[in-house]
């Protein structure tokens, strides 16, 4: 694999989400009977994925959305990986990051971050024995939650559950959080991160919400000001 670019790249962590207001499917689950073991699925974490989600049902919600995109984004890699696009690939397995991480797919999210150092550093024996084994198991997602797919459709098909935010909900989200830290504003902050955790959250912006919680818990309007510049 050859490098084209070597733009650098911020790594986002986050931290776990607070309980929300939606009820547990898996209890639900459990009460009518489901199998323990559709809770148990190899390479991910539910407890990490529910502290990260929020509730159950956010956190089925997240993991069908996942699988939903893993052939797709598998492809694409593949062929960042052939074409030796190193700035494209970097992005992808950024993005990846985030989004296992948000589900408890964390094996897949280390791998991922290992891929994006070794794209950052333009390390191509690492890309050339790594990138096979990230595609492989992430890959390997799309049967592992097929049994998970089809509970949360039966289960989840009336929960009283929070909407997606869309793309242009979260630039307004962000903008609204900008003004309100330039007032000084605690209220209103604290109001606007209350809203957000009612709502199912896209992976990279799920990922950086972490953040602006704590900037916000600890009242912190110069650390979340440079941080919300950076969205």
């Amino acid at each position: 694999m050859q490098e084209k670019n070597k733009n650098a790249m911020t790594d986002d962590s986050a931290r776990p989400a607070e309980q929300s207001p939606c009820n547990s499917l898996a209890e639900n689950g459990q009460e009518a009977g489901a199998e323990k073991s559709v809770f148990e699925i190899d390479g991910i974490d539910f407890q990490a994925a529910r502290a990260y989600c929020g509730s159950d049902a956010l956190m089925l919600k997240m993991l069908g959305m996942f699988r939903d995109a893993v052939q797709k984004n598998a492809d694409e890699l593949d062929a960042l990986f052939a074409a030796g696009d190193l700035t494209q690939y970097r992005i992808k397995v950024h993005s990846l990051k985030s989004s296992a991480r948000t589900v408890g797919a964390l094996e897949l999210s280390q791998m991922a971050l290992d891929m994006e150092y070794a794209a950052r550093d333009g390390n191509a024996e690492a890309l050339n024995v790594g990138h096979p084994k990230l595609t492989a198991l992430y890959r390997s997602f799309d049967q592992k939650l097929l049994a998970l797919a089809d509970f949360n459709a039966a289960e989840n098909s009336g929960a009283d559950c929070p909407a997606a935010l869309s793309e242009d909900e979260v630039r307004k989200s962000v903008a609204d959080l900008r003004a309100a830290c330039g007032n000084f504003d605690l209220d209103v902050l604290e109001r606007i991160v209350g809203d957000l955790q009612t709502r199912l959250l896209p992976g990279d912006f799920s990922a950086a919400f972490g953040k602006i919680r704590e900037f916000v818990k600890d009242v912190d309007f110069a650390g979340l000001s440079d941080f919300l510049d950076t969205l």
